[in-house]
């Protein structure tokens, strides 16, 4: 089981590059980290695994703070379909390092369910 559970909802850093070393996409460049929600299908499997951890794979799950290098073969990435009209060519091994920062907009978050609270508060509910 993960120290998120099975679903986290977070911030990170990542760079995708081909076997050959080839960069496809980065959040380095400038367009800063991605929020993401892992464990429920928004990414490839990939990262769902690769992030979370399996205890039946023993790979044990990330922390905040961590960074880890994801290789992805074609059936937990975008397998015989590719993506993005031929970015990444169909059944391609992808490799992703990976910086997981932290759940997104934690003080956002934090006074959002304040908000929440104080208004059923109110409302007597």
């Amino acid at each position: 089981m993960s120290a998120w559970s099975a679903r986290l909802h977070g911030k990170c850093h990542y760079e995708g590059r081909f076997e050959d070393g080839r960069v496809f996409d980065s959040s380095r460049g400038g367009s800063g980290p991605i929020s993401v929600t892992i464990g429920v299908g928004m990414v490839i499997s990939g990262w769902d695994l690769g992030i979370l951890g399996s205890e039946q794979e023993g790979i044990p799950p990330m922390r905040v703070g961590g960074r880890r290098r994801l290789v992805v073969p074609p059936e937990l990435g975008y397998g015989s379909a590719g993506f993005g009209n031929g970015l990444i060519p169909p059944h391609t091994v992808l490799e992703f390092d990976v910086e997981l920062l932290g759940p997104p907009n934690a003080l956002e978050q934090l006074w959002g369910d304040a908000a929440r609270l104080l208004s059923e508060l109110r409302s007597g509910v």
